[in-house]
């Protein structure tokens, strides 16, 4: 292909178009928008401003670069095993949660997030994953929070 085949954006420039694209719409999203003297941007999606739902679906999609789509729904894993159970120490993982591997199949993981937060206005109080583990291998999956949103991910 020559030089006019089509661009192909970056995870940046996905990013970035996302960024505009929710400063933009930041009365309707309760998002605070503010540029520093560095010329980052911060975008406040909860923690001096109310943000909303849509404030966190659209900090989601900015967390995952435009490669992912976030909506709402539900759904119930009934049988899920008990795997363990932890606290975050002060780099904010778990260590040693699990005595073995865990082996393929489905899995809840419960943040338990009403204790974190304490008295401090926030919306969730529990967030729970239901995960497909496929490989008998170590699973780092992060999760992301501010008081009114939130964002997760299978990390390496």
């Amino acid at each position: 292909m020559g030089s006019d085949a089509m661009k192909v954006m970056n995870l940046n420039e996905r990013a970035w178009k996302i960024a505009d694209d929710l400063a933009s719409r930041a009365d309707e999203l309760r998002l605070a928008v503010q540029t520093l003297p560095s010329g980052a941007r911060v975008i406040d999606a909860g923690i001096e401003v109310h943000g909303g739902y849509g404030a966190g679906i659209g900090l989601a999609e900015l967390c995952m670069g435009g490669l992912g789509h976030i909506r709402y729904a539900e759904l119930e894993i009934g049988g899920c095993p008990n795997a363990g159970r932890g606290v975050t120490g002060e780099d904010g993982r778990i260590t040693n949660l699990l005595d073995a591997e865990l082996e393929p199949g489905w899995y809840q993981i419960v943040f338990d997030l009403a204790s974190y937060y304490g008295s401090q206005q926030h919306f969730f109080s529990r967030v729970t994953l239901d995960v497909a583990i496929a490989e008998t291998r170590h699973h780092h999956v992060p999760l992301l929070v501010s008081p009114f949103s939130c964002a997760s991910y299978r990390g390496s």
